[in-house]
């Protein structure tokens, strides 16, 4: 099981979006249309929850998260 507040690096991020440039980057968190995850800035550098970045890139992409529960494995159809 991953870490859900595992923390991607700006560049990271820029990678995962097909190599966002920084300026991109840059413009998409500051158009509060787009409601693109807030960084954390640690130091002199930004980083980006992963989990968020996920959850952005799945509403963008009009893919809906299926959350399934723990079921007792019998199938549920009966």
């Amino acid at each position: 099981m991953s870490n859900p507040d595992q923390l991607m690096s700006s560049g990271q991020v820029r990678e995962i979006f097909g190599g966002l440039s920084r300026a991109a980057l840059y413009r998409w968190e500051n158009d509060d249309r787009l409601e693109f995850p807030k960084a954390i800035v640690i130091g002199n550098r930004k980083f980006f929850r992963k989990n968020e970045i996920v959850e952005f890139q799945q509403k963008r992409a009009g893919i809906k998260t299926v959350r399934c529960s723990s079921t007792d494995g019998d199938g549920g159809d009966a």
